[in-house]
């Protein structure tokens, strides 16, 4: 399965280590991945989700998709 954000499409970027001497090696950044239940157009599906669009889903900016479980938080 790819490391991809089912709702904000994120995937690994590339970019490189740069050492004292300037030798570049290769380095990916992988996007912060959960898996979630979610209830998305009345119908329950696990996503994976980026840390940014689960933000997103909690504050209401993402239309028809609602978290199937909110753990409950105490003060």
């Amino acid at each position: 399965m790819a490391r991809r954000c089912d709702i904000t499409q994120k995937s690994k970027q590339r970019g490189n280590n740069v050492s004292h001497a300037m030798n570049r090696t290769i380095k990916h950044f992988r996007p912060n991945l959960h898996k979630v239940k979610v209830i998305e157009n009345g119908t329950p599906k696990t996503l994976k989700v980026s840390s940014k669009a689960l933000k997103s889903i909690k504050n209401g900016k993402i239309k028809g998709v609602k978290l199937a479980h909110t753990p409950i938080r105490e003060k």
